[in-house]
């Protein structure tokens, strides 16, 4: 190929790559990347069917529509370049394709595959990388290499210390990148207890059963074990053979805090404030309890899971209870209101955004139109109407100027497209067909 794929993405797309991103596309580092790998993350997407539009290779429809994704886990989640309204990379994101729920990843893409390595170091026994059969470490060394260049020797990566997994987060802390991930996980181990511990090795399910309690009921206590009734505290130290005065500690003075930092940092991200909102809420604070989970309504829903019962509908239920703490001007809100009304298809909140979003390109206010059909899409995602919804992307994003946001979204539409034909010829004729359906969705890259 004469041309270089980066420049083709430059090209076609109207976008401008960071250099890592053109090394990744036309360097040789994906070629040395593969299974098995430090991190989940393995299988770099084929650049040729990034661009081809008779193709449903980047999840039209259901992955962010201003984001490409670069690197698979083999199972459909993916990491993914996120553009912003200037052509540029502005992030990376890792996002999960059962939930369609994503998290920042860092800032570029080196410091994103750094972000999934520290996840499975996290994960993995620290002796485990020093064994003979470690895994080859062509892209690790590729992404610290790059990011060197960012930072320079503020950089100190090493392997976990044994005792302290959670030293590769402070390494990434130290080095002034990758700051919400790294808050993020170590939010989450404040409130990572030994019960929980126990439900990972044993099966929750199963230690629920035994308990003779529905398992929705401990992933509650998981969240807070302040709220396991008394009565059940001599029979879960019987079942789990623990004290349950070690089943039960938490941190969520250190978690609040973690949550906090995260909220000044990314303000568009839902999960800090359903933290915070029930941390207010353990301090007998409803009122500030209120006001975090208001704050958390006006974040994207996809930017809300954390762990266990920490969801998009957290603040949505907690408000609902907490309703006489909240103020007659949010109650009155319209998309308050909307929160509030869980029937129908689409949802209400996507009904509001709809009719915000064609208000808006009704007027010429196409940004404004923009971010409103973004936001019916993915505040409260549901497969249905992304059709209406990606058109609709291309064309404010267009009228606003957004070229490189226009030439992503119609990337998605026509993957959507591909997508939908490629299922419908598969149900016309089955057997055949549908082997050739999913051959072509998640065959080789």
């Amino acid at each position: 190929m004469s041309e270089q794929w980066s420049q083709r993405f430059a090209n076609e797309l109207e976008v401008s790559l960071p250099p890592d991103v053109v090394d990744w596309l036309d360097g040789n580092i994906r070629d040395e990347v593969g299974s098995p790998h430090l991190g989940d993350f393995f299988e770099p997407f084929n650049p040729e069917k990034l661009l081809d539009m008779s193709f449903p290779t980047i999840w039209g429809g259901q992955l962010l529509p201003d984001t490409i994704p670069i690197l698979g886990n083999g199972c459909g989640d993916v990491i993914a370049l996120r553009f912003g309204r200037d052509g540029r990379v502005s992030e990376l994101i890792c996002w999960h394709h059962e939930t369609g729920d994503w998290q920042p990843f860092g800032n570029t893409l080196a410091e994103a595959v750094l972000c999934d390595i520290a996840l499975m170091k996290l994960q993995v026994d620290p002796t485990y990388f020093g064994k003979d059969e470690n895994p080859p470490r062509y892209m690790e060394n590729w992404a610290v290499d790059w990011v060197r260049r960012t930072t320079g020797p503020t950089l100190n990566w090493t392997d976990p210390i044994e005792g302290e997994k959670l030293s590769v987060f402070r390494t990434l802390l130290d080095a002034g990148i990758c700051e919400a991930v790294a808050r993020r996980e170590l939010c989450r181990s404040y409130l990572i207890s030994k019960l929980m511990e126990k439900c990972w090795g044993k099966g929750g399910a199963v230690l629920a059963e035994r308990l003779g309690v529905q398992w929705p009921v401990v992933n509650e206590w998981l969240f807070d074990t302040a709220l396991i009734p008394e009565k059940y505290h001599a029979p879960l130290s019987e079942v789990t053979n623990t004290p349950i005065e070690r089943l039960v500690v938490q941190d969520w003075d250190q978690a609040a805090a973690e949550a906090q930092r995260v909220c000044q940092l990314r303000p568009d991200l839902g999960w800090p404030y359903a933290i915070l909102g029930w941390a207010a809420e353990r301090d007998h604070d409803p009122g500030k309890a209120v006001e975090n989970y208001l704050a958390g309504l006006k974040t994207l829903g996809t930017s809300c899971c954390f762990m266990g019962t920490v969801g998009c509908d957290l603040a949505i239920r907690r408000l609902d209870e907490l309703r006489d703490h909240v103020s007659s001007d949010s109650i009155n809100d319209s998309y308050f209101q909307a929160t509030q009304v869980d029937v129908g298809v689409p949802s209400r909140i996507r009904q509001y955004w709809l009719q915000k979003a064609e208000q808006a390109a009704a007027r010429g206010e196409h940004d404004l139109a923009y971010q409103c059909y973004y936001n019916a899409g993915w505040d409260d995602y549901a497969a249905n109407d992304m059709q209406q919804i990606l058109e609709g992307l291309v064309k404010t994003a267009e009228g606003a100027g957004y070229l490189a946001l226009s030439r992503i979204a119609k990337l998605h539409l026509a993957s959507l497209r591909s997508f939908e034909k490629l299922l419908s010829e598969s149900q016309e004729n089955p057997p055949s067909r549908l082997r050739t359906f999913w051959t072509k969705l998640v065959g080789k890259r």
